[in-house]
């Protein structure tokens, strides 16, 4: 059977107590396990280790034959889910926005889930397929995965990790059996998103340095391509220079450092947005297991530290000391309320998405910017000068 989970020798513990030692067990596909045992005996611990949250003392934990702790947190998010006994949202997002949240592992940075499958399928339908399985065919054609499970078809897009499957869930318009209506000619397609190509523009590449190729072991024949392929690079660049009026060097050179420095700071802001917003994550579930966990902790105190109390209430009592724990690391006298913490994410998450709606633009106008102007230095020679100053200045500090 194909082995999906396994422990070996895992020891798992909070402040200097044990509560797992040497558990090792495997988990094959398939299988369906639970984990039975009274409070404290470290059924949670475990499932918070595989998800991350809990780090292990000694050895090791693997999914799907990787080592859990050298999965990325996105990685482990793609193969791993846990629903909580208990749930509270207290931010306001709608259900349909939480459900959409278990697909952001698998998307990149501002990627909506099935944008790619309308478009692909949108410009297979322009084609006039004459059935449903002609348009599987232009899909596939389209760099598209199609696959079939069962009844219902799958697509994934070129660069997807995951498929999407050609049901309602898709969107409107786009199930199977939405799709075979269109090409009987029962109903037509309204593409959802309908977006205007526009003329692909010729970006400027890096010029490349035939000599040093040719001293790499390069040919004649590459330096013929590479010859060709400057002068190209060289029109490109000379018609951008035309194009945004850039014909002092100096104007270049600062309008260069400006777009780097704009892309830098756009940078900065998004992680820092993103780091802080992870900090209010974390500090908020403390905040919740502190008072979920209160009166156990409470009692606990009452009760004089009794052995007996806390081995019934091992879990609330760990939860409780650990938040306690962060709030004296952050230097916390006071705790934020949940609603403060709201109002702070919300801002952060305002301050993420207007960063956002200029950070592609800096960074494509830093690259082009930067290719420009490295084309320009190696035109005019300024580059081969740089690196004669360099060898001379290196030459003179070893003569020293």
């Amino acid at each position: 059977m194909e082995e999906i989970l396994r422990f070996e020798n895992v020891t798992i513990g909070y402040n200097e107590k044990d509560i797992i030692k040497d558990f090792s067990c495997t988990v094959n596909r398939g299988e369906f396990v639970s984990l039975i045992g009274p409070n404290g005996s470290g059924k949670s611990t475990l499932i918070h280790a595989i998800t991350g949250i809990v780090g292990i003392r000694k050895g090791k934990i693997y999914i799907n034959g990787k080592d859990n702790e050298k999965l990325s947190a996105k990685e482990r998010a793609q193969i791993t889910a846990v629903v909580p006994q208990t749930f509270q949202a207290s931010f306001a997002f709608k259900a349909k926005e939480i459900v959409a949240m278990g697909r952001h592992p698998f998307l990149k940075r501002m990627q909506s889930e099935t944008e790619e499958d309308y478009k692909l399928i949108d410009q297979a339908l322009e084609q006039k397929p004459a059935d449903f399985d002609a348009l599987l065919k232009l899909l596939e054609g389209m760099g598209c995965e199609v696959s079939r499970r069962g009844q219902s078809y799958s697509l994934k897009a070129p660069g997807w990790d995951n498929a999407a499957r050609m049901s309602k869930k898709l969107g409107k318009g786009y199930s199977e059996a939405e799709l075979r209506a269109v090409l009987a000619g029962e109903k037509e397609h309204t593409p959802t998103r309908a977006t205007p190509q526009p003329e692909p523009k010729q970006a400027v590449s890096l010029m490349v340095d035939i000599q040093e190729k040719l001293r790499a072991g390069k040919g004649a024949g590459y330096q013929r391509w590479a010859t060709g392929f400057n002068l190209k690079q060289m029109a490109q660049t000379m018609n951008y220079l035309s194009e945004h009026k850039l014909f002092d060097y100096k104007v270049l050179s600062e309008k260069t450092a400006a777009a780097t420095a704009r892309y830098n700071e756009l940078s900065a802001q998004i992680k820092a947005a993103e780091k802080r917003m992870t900090e209010i994550a974390v500090l908020r579930t403390h905040i919740i297991n502190y008072a979920k966990t209160r009166e156990v902790y409470v009692a606990y105190r009452k009760a004089g530290y009794s052995k007996k109390f806390r081995a019934e209430h091992e879990a609330d009592i760990l939860l409780h000391q650990t938040a306690k724990k962060a709030f004296d690391e952050l230097g916390m006298k006071k705790l934020p309320t949940v609603k403060s913490l709201q109002t702070e994410y919300a801002e952060l998450m305002a301050q993420k998405k207007a960063a956002y709606s200029g950070y592609r633009q800096a960074r494509d106008e830093m690259k082009e910017l930067l290719t420009v102007k490295a084309n320009v230095d190696r035109i005019m020679g300024y580059e081969e000068e740089k690196q004669t100053e360099k060898d001379h200045s290196q030459e003179q500090r070893q003569g020293r």
